[in-house]
C-alpha cells in the first residue's frame, strides 16, 4: 500500500496532498489544507476484502462513510434526548465529520477485525499533523481522541494519553455512544450488501462480531439499550441475519418488516 509522504513530520506544517505541497499560510492557510484534505477520496473503498470478493457490492468512500456515521449520530443522538438522555451533540457531531480524517491522507483502511493499537496511534499523528497549527487545534484533538478514549493505548504520546483520560470518566457516555453508532453503521452497510445487493453472507458474518459488541455497550450505558439498541431492532437484526445464514428461521415477520419501513 503506498502510504503519502504526510506520515513524514516536515516541521513546517505544510503536507503533501496529491504530489502538491500545501503550506501553512495563516487562518485561511490553515483551514484552506483542512478543507482541501476533506476532498480526498481517490480510489479509497471501505469493505475492501468484502469487495473485492463480491464485485456486486456498492463502494463506499471514507467521506461517504464519515457522512453516514455524522447522520446517525444526529438522529440517534435526538432520540436519546427525546428519551430524557442528554449527550454532547456537538462533540459527537464533530466526531462524525473526522474520525476516519486521516485514511485518505495516509491511503490506507485498516478492517476493523484487524485494527491494532498501532494503526489508531498512526492515524492520530497524521491528524495531529493536519491539525496541531490550526487555531483550533485542542477542540478537534479532543474529538479526535474520544473514539479511542476508553482504551487509553500506551503507544499514544502523555498528552494525548492525560486527554484520554479525562474523556473516559466526564465524557464515558458519549464515546459509548459513538462505537455503538459505529457498530451500527457497520450492520447498516451489511445489510445493505445483504438484501439490496444480494451477498447473503455479509450480514450474518458482520452482525455475529458486532450484536455482541452492541449489547456490552447496552449493558455499560443502560439508555442505549432502552433507545437505539432495543430487544425489537436487535431481534430484528438476529431473524434477518438467520434467515440469509439458512439455520432454518423464517425471517423477520411482516409487521416487523412494517415497523422499520423495510421493502
Amino acid at each position: 500500500m503506498n502510504n503519502s509522504s504526510s506520515d513524514d513530520n516536515t516541521g513546517d506544517g505544510s503536507l503533501e496532498i496529491d504530489g502538491v505541497t500545501i503550506a501553512n499560510g495563516g487562518h485561511f492557510g490553515h483551514s484552506y489544507r483542512i478543507w482541501r484534505a476533506s476532498q480526498l477520496n481517490g480510489d479509497m473503498t471501505r469493505w475492501g476484502a468484502w469487495c473485492a470478493e463480491f464485485p456486486e457490492l456498492r463502494k463506499q468512500g471514507i467521506f461517504e462513510h464519515m457522512v453516514s456515521v455524522s447522520w446517525l449520530v444526529d438522529e440517534k443522538s435526538l432520540l436519546m434526548r427525546a428519551a430524557g438522555f442528554e449527550l454532547d451533540r456537538e462533540l459527537l457531531l464533530r466526531v462524525g465529520r473526522i474520525h476516519d480524517f486521516s485514511e485518505p491522507i495516509r491511503k490506507m483502511d485498516v478492517a476493523a477485525t484487524k485494527k491494532k493499537d498501532s494503526d489508531d496511534f498512526k492515524e492520530y499523528l497524521v491528524f495531529e499533523k493536519m491539525f496541531s497549527q490550526y487555531p483550533l487545534w485542542t477542540v478537534y484533538q479532543e474529538a479526535f481522541l474520544l473514539q479511542t478514549c476508553l482504551r487509553n493505548a500506551e503507544c499514544f504520546p502523555a498528552e494525548a494519553r492525560a486527554i484520554m483520560a479525562r474523556l473516559a470518566v466526564e465524557k464515558k457516555l458519549e464515546a459509548l455512544f459513538f462505537k455503538g453508532i459505529e457498530m451500527l453503521d457497520y450492520l447498516y452497510s451489511a445489510y445493505e450488501g445483504t438484501v439490496e445487493r444480494g451477498v447473503k453472507e455479509m450480514l450474518p458474518c458482520v452482525s455475529a462480531r458486532h450484536v455482541s459488541m452492541l449489547d456490552q455497550i447496552a449493558i455499560e450505558f443502560p439508555g442505549f439499550g432502552q433507545v437505539i439498541w432495543t430487544q425489537q431492532v436487535r431481534e430484528f437484526i438476529a431473524d434477518m441475519a438467520a434467515h440469509y445464514h439458512g439455520q432454518g428461521a423464517t425471517g423477520p415477520t411482516k409487521k416487523q418488516l412494517e415497523l422499520f419501513e423495510f421493502d
